[in-house]
């Protein structure tokens, strides 16, 4: 009886919390899959409309024809959002002696008709805005559609690698012209690769925003994860076009450009993985330290290089395997989810990275520790980041010690013996004895 209650409470208040607990009472996978976060938003932004003015070359008249278009799109958005939540709150009072499938059912068909509003609204917009537009500037308006969806779609990914924009970092590195030349043929095919990866993940996620919410309305969680699955395989394959058009750049770019890029571009998408490490940044620290002499400087650079060729061995395996777990993992929470409602849990899977990062982590350690050797203790206490290193070096010295001490006191010898030796209890010289 109190889950019962607990539940009709709930769900009456989902009419003042609209999407936000729809979407939680959903599971956040399936409330966002079915968008209701979306609703609650307008599609276009007031920001999109130098997209158009700039993608478009729109001229002045009709750039201020843009803005009135816009404004009641706007105010259309809100006309609808204000109907549906008015109707939401108007059935509170319903709701109080009702069940749980018919509170669901009741609060889900506001959602339903302004799911098919929302995409009419910006269909309609940019059907006025083509309207406007000249003869010339129509003839470029399927490329400059594809612009705006890497924009306003490419951004909503949620695997790793599944959002890099090739064209921003390239952008970014301000590449000579003939350059962008050389690799422009491959640059078109990516576009309309890009494109259909893109235009295949929104036109799923669109399309199944109605089944979804039918799904969870009616208690088909089954139903839900297949539709949820159906997503994640979209996800996939914009991500693989990405990790593709990647590595077919870097083999075209020049050998001085290459490298560059495909480092910006797998940090940017895969930033949990190529982030700079530590020890990476300790290294970066180290080259600027003043007063180095040529040699010293030369053995800093051979053991980074050293370091930065073993790590890029690691990061490619943990590569593969960020991959391969991020779509298990979502497949996992969403059967999980699903089962809530009595059937056993499916286990969770086992991230396999975890003990890849580990052996990362005392890569950089072990590094770190021979750069310390390379410099005075002082020079490697100036560099920034050298605390944890040396926090670390600390605490493993201070285990060494105290399992050599436990060792020790086991056998009386030996441990008048180490006594003798150092007067620190680690059997080194004391300070005295340097």
């Amino acid at each position: 009886m109190r889950s019962l209650t607990a539940s009709r409470r709930l769900l009456v208040g989902l009419a003042g919390a609209a999407a936000v607990a729809l979407t939680a009472a959903a599971g956040a996978q399936f409330g966002q899959a079915a968008g209701f976060g979306d609703m609650m938003t307008p599609y276009f932004l007031r920001r999109d409309l130098q997209i158009f003015a700039e993608g478009l070359e729109l001229d002045d008249g009709q750039a201020v024809i843009l803005e009135s278009l816009y404004w009641d799109y706007e105010d259309e958005h809100e006309s609808g959002k204000t109907r549906m939540l008015d109707r939401l709150q108007s059935m509170r009072d319903q709701m109080q002696d009702m069940e749980r499938t018919e509170i669901l059912e009741l609060v889900f068909s506001p959602f339903e008709e302004r799911s098919v509003e929302w995409e009419l609204m910006r269909t309609t917009f940019l059907e006025n805005v083509r309207a406007i537009l000249s003869t010339e500037q129509s003839e470029r308006w399927e490329e400059f559609r594809r612009k705006l969806r890497r924009e306003k779609e490419l951004p909503k990914g949620r695997l790793s690698g599944e959002s890099i924009n090739l064209f921003h970092v390239l952008h970014a590195l301000d590449l000579d012209r003939t350059i962008i030349q050389v690799v422009q043929p491959v640059l078109d095919d990516y576009d309309l690769a890009l494109d259909d990866a893109i235009h295949r993940r929104e036109r799923l996620m669109h399309e199944s925003r109605l089944a979804m919410m039918h799904s969870i309305r009616d208690d088909q969680p089954d139903a839900a994860v297949s539709i949820y699955l159906k997503q994640i395989r979209a996800r996939i394959g914009l991500r693989n076009t990405n990790d593709e058009y990647r590595e077919i750049l870097v083999a075209q770019l020049p050998y001085e450009v290459g490298p560059e890029f495909e480092r910006e571009v797998l940090q940017r998408a895969y930033p949990r993985v190529y982030r700079p490490t530590a020890a990476q940044r300790l290294f970066a620290e180290a080259r600027k330290l003043e007063g180095l002499s040529p040699e010293m400087l030369q053995a800093i650079v051979d053991l980074e290089t050293a370091y930065t060729a073993e790590l890029g061995t690691v990061n490619a395996r943990l590569l593969n395997l960020v991959r391969d777990f991020e779509p298990e993992e979502a497949q996992y929470r969403a059967n999980s989810f699903a089962a809530r409602s009595g059937d056993a849990r499916p286990p969770r899977p086992q991230d396999p990275s975890r003990a890849e990062f580990k052996n990362r982590d005392e890569l950089g350690r072990r590094y770190a520790d021979q750069l310390r050797n390379l410099l005075t203790p002082d020079e490697f206490a100036k560099l920034n980041g050298s605390r944890r290193f040396l926090r670390r070096m600390r605490q493993e010295r201070g285990d060494a010690s105290e399992a050599l001490n436990h060792a020790g006191s086991s056998t009386p010898g030996r441990k008048s013996k180490k006594r003798s030796r150092g007067g620190d209890g680690t059997g080194g010289p004391t300070t005295g004895g340097r």
